[in-house]
């Protein structure tokens, strides 16, 4: 209860407790509390420092269970670390800027340093290479490809564009794609399109060839069978080609005309075998004499490829030409 000012008794008491504390020595608990930076209120009651509250708050706040499983879920990588995630690669750095360079030489660790040595000579020339990465077997050697990380984007395309194909030696040529390519590169279908036996033709019993024949009013392609008696149709199609067809050398594949560019057809039903996009309208084409090449001619003004030639298998363009004037021909 507080104070009453017109209260003698209290009046006296607090005066004897005053006079009381003067005469302690300076060794008394008072006068420590005095040096310590401790007060007392108008009552005579001790007042604790603000070094002693602070503790006695710090002691009353709840320790986190770090035994809780979704204890720090809230706490974001950015907000626990921020200097190191400032430095993490961003997407187009880990992408654009990295080479896959396929075909290296496989070499055992006591090797690996002077293989180093020799992929750097050549893709130094290309600009700062920031990192590389070989992998390595179980056994440590290289598994004959590895991944190169260059400064910037433009970097790493001029090194695909100056090393896909470089011949290391004569039994190592790259293949070097970047690694935003990888992606692409690895979307194939889960089943392969079973064509059948492109060559089917040859195991008929007698042997005989087979002929296409094309007729204007209606659009239509017919293949025959050159029977011994009589010419057996063996395929009709409406439409099957716009303006021509070709056979290959060896008869595995029959090519049809397109405004977009050339379809290969082959084995016993003919199926769709390979396209290759030229777009202008195709008007000339040449196989190999294999059968691996294919090359398609479209000399349109402006065309800067004319002349593309194509892979047969892979359906990849190897090359292209363009044609400055008159019209392309085949020798």
């Amino acid at each position: 209860m507080p104070e009453r000012p017109f209260d003698s008794d209290n009046a006296r008491k607090k005066q004897h407790a005053e006079q009381s504390n003067n005469e302690l020595d300076e060794n008394s608990p008072t006068n420590n509390n005095e040096q310590s930076g401790d007060e007392e209120d108008d009552d005579g009651n001790q007042i604790k420092g603000n070094e002693e509250e602070d503790d006695q708050e710090d002691d009353d706040e709840e320790t986190p269970d770090f035994t809780d499983d979704e204890y720090g879920s809230e706490f974001t990588d950015d907000y626990l670390c921020p200097e190191l995630m400032a430095e993490r690669p961003q997407e187009h750095e880990s992408l654009n800027n990295v080479i896959i360079v396929d075909n290296l030489p496989k070499v055992d660790p006591a090797k690996l340093e002077k293989l180093k040595g020799v992929i750097s000579k050549v893709y130094s020339k290309f600009g700062v290479c920031r990192n590389e990465y070989y992998p390595l077997d179980n056994e440590g050697k290289t598994k004959g490809y590895g991944f190169f990380e260059f400064q910037n984007e433009q970097m790493a395309l001029e090194a695909v564009k100056q090393t896909d194909g470089y011949r290391l030696d004569k039994n190592h040529t790259f293949s070097v794609t970047l690694m935003s390519d990888f992606e692409r590169l690895t979307q194939v279908p889960s089943e392969a399109t079973d064509i059948g036996n492109l060559l089917s033709w040859l195991t008929e019993p007698d042997g005989v060839d087979q002929f296409a024949v094309q007729s204007d009013d209606p659009k239509k392609t017919m293949i025959y069978s050159n029977a011994l008696s009589q010419p057996i149709l063996l395929e009709e199609r409406s439409k099957w080609t716009e303006t021509d067809f070709v056979w290959s050398p060896k008869g595995t594949y029959l090519a049809s005309f397109h405004e977009k560019g050339i379809a290969l057809w082959g084995g016993k039903e003919f199926r769709q075998v390979q396209r290759f996009a030229h777009t202008g309208g195709v008007q000339h084409i040449d196989f190999s004499p294999c059968e691996r090449y294919l090359v398609t001619t479209s000399a349109r003004p402006g065309n800067s490829e004319a002349f593309i030639i194509w892979d047969v298998i892979t359906g990849q363009k190897k090359r292209s030409f363009p044609v400055e004037q008159g019209s392309p021909y085949f020798k």
